[in-house]
């Protein structure tokens, strides 16, 4: 439904008209269009996360591979699943987030920098703050996903924006080379 209407045209009576059941039946197990929508969105982190970690995973030892394969899980996740992306991003969601979701989206912020922290580690990015590294991997991320999971942006954007792009979308905000303090700017080789 939410990838056909989006996500404003979400309800609990919508949903149980589309199922064939009962308008009560949702209520049995969702009280709320908010408690729906933070269902979706805690599932959608769930996902996201285990496609990061097995992309990083299959990307091998390297630190900065890993970072950057933790980023084209992100981007191709958000591609592949604009309704859960959509529910993580939905400000509803945000303002009446679980605890539950929170606290799994700590752990993967954390996750995101202790990669980070690893590919500094390795030579990659050495001369910028962490915390703004980490700010900016983050915003380029949300924002790419959000640009990629957009049917409007999509159609005014066109081809860039197709799943065969995010590899170059990824290799020009995260280059394979170390980097100048401006972010994304290429360096020198690593060696």
């Amino acid at each position: 439904m939410i990838g056909a209407e989006g996500i404003e045209a979400l309800s609990l009576r919508a949903l149980a008209r589309d199922l064939g059941v009962s308008h009560a039946a949702p209520g049995r197990h969702f009280q709320t269009r908010t408690d729906l929508l933070a269902a979706l969105a805690e599932d959608g982190v769930d996902r996201l996360i285990a496609a990061t970690e097995s992309a990083m995973a299959a990307s091998g030892g390297d630190p900065v591979e890993q970072l950057r394969s933790l980023a084209s899980a992100y981007l191709q996740w958000a591609n592949e699943h604009p309704a859960h992306y959509n529910a993580v991003r939905n400000p509803e969601v945000v303002r009446c987030a679980s605890p539950g979701l929170k606290a799994k989206m700590m752990r993967f912020a954390e996750k995101q920098r202790a990669t980070l922290r690893q590919a500094q580690a390795a030579g990659w990015m050495v001369e910028v703050d962490l915390d703004l590294l980490m700010f900016q991997f983050v915003a380029t991320l949300v924002g790419s996903a959000t640009v990629i999971s957009d049917p409007l942006y999509r159609e005014v954007l066109g081809p860039i924006c197709a799943p065969d792009r995010v590899g170059d979308i990824v290799e020009r905000a995260f280059p394979r080379m170390t980097a100048s303090p401006r972010f994304g700017e290429q360096a020198r080789t690593r060696g």
